[in-house]
């Protein structure tokens, strides 16, 4: 089988393959032959089948090929529409409101573009239909393995300064078209600039002028840009020469960007390229033109830590205080990074040092701080040294209300918090702020014990509340001591203690919190600073407050019987042998609940059956009564026991030691107490219940 038979059978498959998609479409674009007009064209529009001696007479006379069977061989011409096909045209047009003359406007349209586009040597962007040609013609070529086309731009730079010399029009003027058009690609002169043929740039810059400059290659790039990154200093030179003067109304090509919003002279800032930068400096770059979301070449130069490009760029006097979309200056940047040089020369050069990290779009974003704020977050010591060395205030306040030195006490940068400890004024911290850098030591379940240690020792209170702006708790915490026995941090809490915390100043007495985490140790030191095991917050209960903290844990009921608990609280019930309301109830009616209340909405519901009878062996059994509601709740055995206490006479010994208790019961549970009475220890035993075991 020769080639010219494999063609002719490639020739039918495509056809009949395109039968189904051309059938019901009156005209479609062919660069060569309608064809429609053919008999295989009727037959597809018919949807029908012709025999392949038909199919064969058409595409050869497609594809300009002798016809088989001779050269009189006569094509049928396209029969005419029908009257049903004419009718529903008319019907379409009416219905779009489009008359017969608005269809061949706008064809002669449609065809005078793509004459054009054919002028300039440009393939068209958009058909509506391939012709059959065209398909079998790329299919062929790249079944045979035929190169693809060339590209656009298939000369060299070479080749481009050749023909400027003698003047080749034809090359020219497609490459002339190309840039009127705004095509991008890889034109001559970014060749030229990346294979270093300065002689070929100058040339072909000399006769396209500054629109070759202005044009982007197919990485969205300008010339001046390209130079740059390619690092061709001779080339940034020669092309600045062929920069138009402000007057002329043209951008300048220092402001061309490329696809990344970037200016040359950020480009050459980004790869630290120093003698390009001192060239477009000189010619006049602004070093602060916002690029990709604000960033300035300055600012790009502060966070690399470059001082010599940052130096090259100060020279022209530039606004040191530019903010980038976000409000973040080249002075903040450099902090947030740790460039002690370059932050040191934008203070010298005078540089903000108290300036916010400000405002985008008119709306306040991210965290705006000082340089000194996130200098001391960060725990840079040396930042901290050179912001406060130009006069940068510690006391201002970020968007948190948090000064530098609450900053640094949250991450445990002992230096800076030493360092800006000194710089501070403690009565504008507390009325500005209303919050303790000692607060911020122990906060988030922190336990920074040697920057509280050192805030302590610098003569900050330990005892500052935190203003009513700051309550943001719903335990509503106020103190530092608070926040220490929350952290279960026995080092912190001892430690505050020593330096004169009070614990009676938080609505919620840290003595309760310590028995929820079951501390005794945290307890004895709350306890002996002066805890108070009497309190009764009616909002809780009418009994003491650490009866219902010790629920958690059955060794503190002992605990604090033992230190003098009134147990009458326990068996206390101003409903008796009534009907007791249920909770929901109490809570609606603001009415403290008795502890009876508590006990049965315990999840422990067998607590009370041994509860019960310990309790009722630390009172008077003459006071022994159960309520309606504990009856129900503890077992036949644990009121049997309490029963039994009643009927049997107490001994006098232990009369005589509730009576004592009685007495000096908000005095029993501290030691000096012991120390003053000078009692024996079996009496000290006796009264402190130790005799009596679950």
């Amino acid at each position: 089988m020769t080639d010219a038979d494999e063609d002719a059978d490639m020739s039918l498959a495509i056809l009949r393959s395109l039968q189904e998609n051309y059938a019901n479409n009156d005209r479609y674009m062919n660069n060569n032959v309608d064809i429609l007009g053919s008999v295989a064209g009727a037959q597809v529009r018919a949807g029908g089948r012709s025999d392949d001696s038909d199919l064969e007479a058409a595409i050869a006379a497609s594809l300009g090929q002798p016809i088989p069977g001779g050269s009189d061989r006569a094509l049928p011409t396209r029969p005419p529409p029908s009257e049903h096909a004419e009718r529903q045209r008319l019907i379409g047009q009416r219905m779009a409101g489009v008359t017969d003359a608005d269809i061949e406007a706008q064809m002669a349209h449609v065809r005078r573009i793509e004459e054009q586009r054919r002028e300039h040597g440009m393939e068209d962007e958009t058909q509506i239909f391939n012709s059959p040609s065209k398909i079998w013609r790329t299919s062929a070529q790249l079944m045979k393995g035929k190169p693809k086309p060339k590209d656009k731009m298939p000369w060299t730079c070479c080749e481009i300064r050749k023909a400027c010399r003698v003047r080749d029009m034809d090359i020219l003027t497609q490459i002339s078209n190309f840039i009127k058009c705004g095509v991008t690609d890889d034109y001559p002169i970014f060749k030229a600039i990346r294979e270093e043929h300065d002689d070929c740039a100058e040339t072909i810059v000399a006769y396209f002028g500054p629109p070759i400059l202005r044009i982007n290659n197919k990485y969205g790039e300008p010339a001046l840009i390209y130079a740059v990154r390619n690092k061709r200093e001779n080339m940034v030179e020669v092309i600045l020469k062929y920069d138009c003067d402000s007057s002329s109304g043209e951008k300048s090509l220092l402001k061309v960007r490329n696809a990344r919003d970037e200016t040359p002279l950020y480009t050459a800032v980004e790869l630290k390229y120093l003698d390009i930068v001192q060239m477009l400096i000189s010619a006049g770059s602004n070093p602060v033109e916002p690029c990709i979301r604000g960033w300035t070449a300055i600012h790009e130069a502060a966070v690399q830590g470059n001082i010599h490009i940052l130096t090259k760029l100060l020279m022209g006097g530039a606004n040191l205080d530019t903010p980038d979309d976000f409000g973040c200056t080249p002075l903040f940047s450099a902090s947030m990074q740790g460039r002690h040089e370059c932050a040191e020369l934008l203070c010298q050069r005078g540089a903000n040092t108290n300036a916010f990290r400000g405002v985008f779009k008119e709306k306040t974003i991210g965290n705006p701080a000082t340089p000194l704020h996130e200098a001391a977050r960060r725990g840079d010591l040396k930042m901290c040294e050179i912001l406060l060395n130009y006069k940068s205030d510690p006391c201002l306040m970020d968007a948190k209300n948090h000064a530098a030195i609450h900053l640094a006490a949250f991450g445990d940068h002992i230096a800076c918090v030493s360092l800006l400890s000194d710089k501070t004024s403690k009565r504008k911290i507390h009325n500005l702020c209303g919050k303790s850098p000692l607060i911020s030591c122990l906060e988030e379940e922190n336990s920074n014990y040697d920057s509280l240690e050192l805030l302590l020792k610098e003569g900050w209170d330990p005892n500052h509340c935190l203003s009513d702006k700051r309550l943001q708790y719903k335990d509503k915490r106020k103190t530092a001591l608070f926040f220490a026995v929350r952290n279960n941090d026995e080092d912190c809490v001892e430690l505050l203690l020593q330096y004169g915390a009070r614990v009676d100043l938080d609505p919620v007495s840290p003595l309760n919190l310590a028995i929820s985490w079951s501390n005794f140790q945290i307890f004895d030191m709350l306890l002996e600073a002066g805890g108070n095991l009497h309190e009764i917050n009616p909002e809780v209960g009418s009994y003491p407050v650490v009866i219902q903290s010790a629920f958690g844990d059955y060794r503190f009921f002992q605990k604090i019987l033992q230190l003098g608990v009134d147990p009458e609280y326990m068996f206390k019930c101003p409903y008796g042998d009534g009907e007791h309301p249920s909770h929901d109830q109490l809570m609606r009616t603001r009415t403290s609940p008795p502890f009876c209340d508590a006990l049965c909405n315990q999840n422990n519901k067998m607590m009370g059956d041994w509860l019960m009878p310990f309790c009722a062996k630390f009172m008077n059994p003459k006071k022994l009564k159960l309520c309606s509601a504990l009856r129900n709740h503890i077992s036949g055995e644990a009121q049997f026991q309490i029963d039994l206490m009643t009927e049997k006479p107490p001994s006098l010994k232990h009369m005589s030691r509730l009576k004592v208790v009685g007495m000096m019961r908000n005095k029993i549970q501290h030691k000096k107490t012991w120390k003053e009475m000078r009692v024996g220890k079996r009496i000290e035993r006796l009264l402190k219940f130790e005799d009596i075991k679950w």
